[in-house]
């Protein structure tokens, strides 16, 4: 498989208005305030450690399988 790189098309003017019209009438899809954005950790500090590592785990899960070996 190749890796393509995709450059997204940029909207025009009237795409835009339109676009920043639907979010503005969207309560779930409002944008952030500053101050929210200041209060904003990084998961490993907001986190506790147990789930951050539960979370962040990179081998695969445990199979059934592999307990009676």
């Amino acid at each position: 498989m190749t890796n393509v790189i995709r450059t997204p098309r940029m909207l025009d003017a009237a795409q835009e208005a339109e676009l920043q019209a639907r979010i503005a009438v969207e309560p779930d899809a409002r944008e952030l305030t500053d101050d929210e954005l200041a209060r904003m950790r990084p998961a490993r500090e907001a986190l506790p450690p147990a789930l951050y590592a539960a979370l962040t785990r990179r081998d695969r899960p445990a199979s059934p399988n592999d307990a009676e070996g």
